[in-house]
């Protein structure tokens, strides 16, 4: 076992309708310092969004990743782990059977969370890492079912949704599909930015399409070292999605920069981003590469040690 001296381990698992997550993260003072990550493409969302349920085989591949899961963290003492899932667990028909086998067979109890603490949680892992001092910024998080939405003034909620516009939905949908749903939501979400400010100082984009968004542009930049927080000025990122656009997605693959499945989900994310990018005008995008995982292990850190005020360290 790793023993910590007055270090605490603490972990928190994301069943995502794209990829189940796993962060482990130590405690140490009044820091939290991911210690490593794991990640598996189940992408759940594809059977709920399809028939409305988890098959048996996506089940036993579920299953299977999370025992994979918690063996890994055996060689760490007293690991405190939180599980929850979101958007394509939320829609299936048949979660209350997917998380009464999970805790049956591997011991694991799954939180089923709305779209609205799912953006809480996210909020509260930037809010932990990224300071915009008392401008009003919007976050945005695309996740493989739902989008959430975030307006801020400093500290102060002002506006949150929760849209059934995730990646994997929308990157299903032919071109002329596409557009209808976007415009089912751009005047709700247009509005609502438009009644609350005038004027927004960034777009705060989290998820792990905007994850490889920064690690493209900075790999064309040929950076040294992995920023763990980028700063976007909105004519790049139209550069940047134009570039992306005219240059085949398997020159990315065959370089290694982009897996298959990340791919597929690309560009249909970076229109989802120009989308939101008009409409709230933002100059700046921000891409603090950090979201739910490290949210829920914040909070889950916060409860256990009320009396401590805690940050990220990333």
């Amino acid at each position: 076992m790793k023993e910590g001296c007055n270090k605490k381990y603490l972990a928190a698992i994301d069943i995502g309708s794209n990829a189940v997550r796993m962060v482990l993260a130590q405690l140490e003072g009044t820091s939290l310092q991911v210690v490593h990550s794991w990640r598996e493409f189940l992408r759940l969302g594809e059977d709920v969004f399809r028939s409305g349920k988890i098959t048996e085989a996506s089940l036993s591949a579920l299953q299977s990743t999370l025992s994979s899961f918690v063996a890994s963290m055996r060689e760490y003492s007293e690991v405190d782990l939180s599980v929850v899932a979101t958007s394509a667990m939320r829609d299936a028909l048949n979660q209350q059977k997917v998380v009464a086998h999970i805790e049956k067979t591997i011991g694991l109890q799954i939180k089923t969370i709305s779209g609205e603490e799912e953006a809480d949680y996210i909020l509260k892992a930037i809010q932990s890492y990224v300071s915009w001092g008392n401008d009003p910024v919007i976050l945005a998080d695309l996740g493989g079912g739902s989008l959430e939405i975030s307006i801020m003034e400093g500290n102060k909620i002002v506006y949150q949704n929760s849209l059934d516009c995730g990646v994997l939905r929308f990157a299903k949908l032919d071109a002329r599909a596409q557009q209808t749903y976007l415009e089912s939501w751009k005047k709700e979400i247009g509005d609502a930015f438009s009644q609350h400010f005038a004027h927004y100082s960034h777009l705060i984009l989290t998820g792990g399409n905007a994850k490889v968004l920064s690690q493209l542009i900075q790999n064309e930049e040929n950076s040294q070292f992995v920023k763990k927080m980028f700063y976007l000025p909105w004519q790049k990122f139209i550069q940047t999605k134009a570039s992306i656009e005219k240059c085949q997605l398997h020159h990315y693959v065959k370089r290694g920069l982009l897996r298959p499945d990340q791919a597929e989900v690309l560009i249909p994310s970076l229109l989802i981003f120009e989308q939101l990018g008009e409409l709230s005008q933002c100059p700046q995008i921000i891409l603090p590469l950090i979201g739910l995982k490290e949210g829920i292990l914040l909070q889950r850190a916060q409860t256990l040690f009320p009396e401590k005020c805690l940050q990220w360290r990333i």
